[in-house]
């Protein structure tokens, strides 16, 4: 009788933490899945275009890289971002200086002003949408819109 009652016991044990554990792996599931749905960068990536050429490299921090061929030499600049899930809007602006590192990124062989004017109709606020791994961004003022891919990792 002693043998069945211990025997029981054990089980016991053994069921409360096999219970515990499934349920913590849940709780943890539904934190993470709540986290990324929610809280996560829905832009966050690599995204390139194929009509423009650009391949755009966007950062959780507020900060993108926009790289492509302008007058036939290969130029990345780096970018600020303001992202507006809300409203489903991203307002990308240059930082001080940012054209002058890229033209030091191609050794001077393209002026910051012709580098500013090739991204000048790129730097400005779009409203976003993303379906499945397209980008679109539309520009907020004059309706012209990029469209993206998304490059898989």
């Amino acid at each position: 009788m002693q043998m069945k009652q211990r025997d029981e016991e054990k089980r016991s044990i053994a069921w409360r933490v096999v219970m515990l554990v499934s349920t913590a792996v849940i709780v943890l599931a539904v934190l993470f899945f709540a986290v990324n749905g929610f809280f996560r960068n829905p832009l966050e990536g690599e995204w390139f275009s194929e009509e423009k050429g650009y391949h755009l490299d966007i950062e959780d921090e507020g900060e993108l890289s926009v790289e492509g061929t302008f007058d036939d030499v290969y130029v990345e600049v780096d970018l600020g971002y303001a992202l507006d899930k809300r409203e489903k809007t991203i307002s990308l602006k240059a930082y001080p200086g940012t054209y002058q590192e890229a033209v030091e990124d191609t050794n001077g062989s393209i002026p910051a002003r012709e580098i500013e004017e090739s991204l000048e109709s790129f730097v400005s606020s779009y409203y976003y949408s993303v379906d499945n791994g397209t980008l679109t961004l539309t520009d907020r003022e004059s309706g012209n819109a990029f469209v993206f891919t998304r490059i898989k990792k």
